[in-house]
């Protein structure tokens, strides 16, 4: 399957920004999978810092990227973060 290419979008600027769910969003497009920011962060659980609430969703951060992809049902492999930067 040829997939698209990430193109760049803006993000929101409120309430931590929103790049983690951003990001989430533009790779997904990738494989032809539409999903809001705003469902993103309702899916994300609280990671120990960050903005949000249990209303609006959390901040998506490297504490809790992987329960939030998981909870998304998106195949994906975690970057082992103690090896070297590739």
């Amino acid at each position: 399957m040829k997939r698209a290419t990430v193109i760049p979008r803006d993000q929101w600027t409120i309430s931590g920004g929103f790049c983690g769910s951003l990001s989430i969003q533009s790779i997904a497009l990738t494989y032809g999978a539409w999903i809001s920011q705003d469902r993103v962060r309702k899916q994300t659980p609280y990671g120990g810092g960050g903005h949000g609430d249990k209303t609006e969703g959390y901040e998506v951060l490297p504490a809790n990227i992987n329960t939030t992809l998981n909870n998304l049902k998106l195949d994906h492999t975690m970057f082992d973060t103690t090896l070297p930067q590739p």
